[in-house]
């Protein structure tokens, strides 16, 4: 999986854990910007309790935001590094988690 850009491995590893997101009331989509200078993959995700988005650049840096859906307010707000793909695991996990699903 490593020959793959970081928003490639991110984009192939939430289309694995879709079924487990959705099974709890998570819906998210994405958005690849390939044709940008530093290439990303923008999440959009949402459930009855909260709202978030990721926005992923190849470079490896992550911005991570989680809101309540009832207030608006801000829960989460993340700069990150990723690196391998075990950050994309924690990535992943932590949006599940934010988004109210049960701790994986």
């Amino acid at each position: 999986m490593d020959r793959l850009t970081l928003s490639q491995q991110l984009a192939e590893a939430l289309a694995l854990a879709r079924a487990e997101f959705e099974s709890v009331g998570i819906s998210f989509s994405t958005t690849p910007s390939p044709e940008a200078a530093v290439r990303s993959l923008r999440v959009d995700a949402d459930s009855e309790r909260a709202l978030a988005q990721v926005v992923l650049y190849d470079s490896g840096e992550l911005d991570l935001v989680v809101g309540d859906a009832s207030t608006g307010a801000v829960l989460l707000d993340e700069h990150r590094e990723i690196t391998s793909h075990i950050g994309i695991t924690e990535l992943i996990n932590t949006l599940f988690e934010s988004l109210g699903g049960a701790t994986k």
